[in-house]
């Protein structure tokens, strides 16, 4: 039985099928865009998907303060005769989740993952293999084979990344916000502090990570280029070259990458240094206002045990999104690399037999 599930997903696409143009553009979109449109269909649904997930996962703390707020008003021995039906409905709303999430594996694991990545290096090699020879000459065929293969990886990740964590957080936040302006305004004004210095830590990291892992993956591509140039040529290096000559050759495009990794490494560092002092901040502050507000009076205590944990869970979903933004801004770096090479127009046609 599921098998056929499996094959029912996995056979909606064709990973050796050909796009209209078979001329991938020049530009970051553009290029994104030429392959991802040939699976609308299935990242439209995943959107769907993804986004009734974040409104389930935005009503627990709502759920939470429901449940202490009657536990203060009901007596014991009375709660499942009084509330039972409220209670059915939580549980009902809560399996929803599983049940898409599942539905959501499916699309992205099967109809998507395997079909989107290996389409991209099918059409891209496609494309590679037709230009014309001084192309092959001035470059190594390991490079050229790199970001052929690389391409796949970096489009397909990106997008499903962007869709399951900054879709989810903004269909998430949209609705933290309205709740939390709901309890008390104050408590708003907290959160909307918070997202100004997390949207300048986003994107004052974010396009360096780009550029340091653009510079990367050229380094990457060097490093391979030059093993896999060693090992095709192994016959004129053993017969006319030295094993220190090719050992400084290859080992110096090696801690050239090195280099460039820690360059990355250290912008990480920071940004993630910022966002746990951020969010320490957000905690206490969320708290102190919840709990003066309960002492005021102006606040219930099933007001403060909403307020609480939607505080816990946004800086869940920031260190989730800063996590997940940072290895797209990564993968948009290869995909920016592979993309000069993949891209590159067609000078001169094979004509026709």
């Amino acid at each position: 039985m599921f098998d056929r599930i499996f094959t029912c997903f996995e056979s909606r696409y064709s990973p050796v099928a050909l796009a209209d143009d078979g001329q991938p553009p020049m530009g970051l979109w553009r290029f994104y865009w030429y392959f991802i449109r040939q699976f609308r269909a299935a990242y439209r649904l995943r959107m769907i998907i993804v986004a009734v997930a974040a409104i389930i996962d935005a009503m627990l703390p709502i759920f939470v303060g429901l449940i202490v707020g009657l536990l203060a008003s009901t007596r014991p021995g009375d709660f499942f005769a009084a509330h039972g039906p409220l209670l059915v409905l939580m549980a009902f709303v809560v399996l929803l989740r599983p049940l898409s999430m599942v539905v959501d594996a499916l699309i992205r694991n099967h109809a998507i993952a395997p079909n989107l990545i290996d389409l991209i290096r099918w059409q891209s090699h496609w494309h590679v293999v037709r230009q014309d020879w001084s192309f092959f000459q001035n470059d190594f065929a390991g490079r050229i084979g790199t970001k052929v293969m690389q391409s796949g990886d970096s489009v397909e990740m990106s997008v499903n990344l962007t869709v399951d964590a900054v879709w989810y957080a903004l269909v998430f936040v949209a609705v933290a916000i309205v709740v939390l302006a709901r309890l008390d305004p104050l408590l708003l004004a907290v959160v909307a502090v918070w997202l100004v210095f997390y949207c300048l830590i986003f994107w004052s990291a974010m396009p360096r990570i780009t550029q340091r892992s653009s510079q990367l993956s050229e380094r990457w591509s060097q490093v391979s280029g030059r093993m896999v140039d060693s090992y095709t040529n192994i016959l004129t290096l053993k017969t006319f070259s030295t094993g220190e000559h090719e050992d400084k050759y290859v080992s110096q495009a090696v801690v050239e990458h090195a280099d460039t990794f820690y360059q990355l490494m250290r912008v990480f560092t920071l940004m993630w240094s910022a966002l746990f002092v951020l969010n320490a901040a957000l905690l206490i502050a969320v708290s102190w206002v919840a709990l003066a507000g309960w002492n005021a009076g102006t606040m219930t205590t099933a007001a403060v045990a909403t307020a609480i944990p939607f505080a816990l869970q946004i800086a869940n979903i920031s260190g989730r999104i800063l996590d997940v933004g940072a290895n797209v801004f990564r993968q948009i770096g290869v995909a920016s690399n592979s993309m000069t090479t993949i891209a590159r127009p067609i000078v001169m046609q094979d004509q026709p037999d």
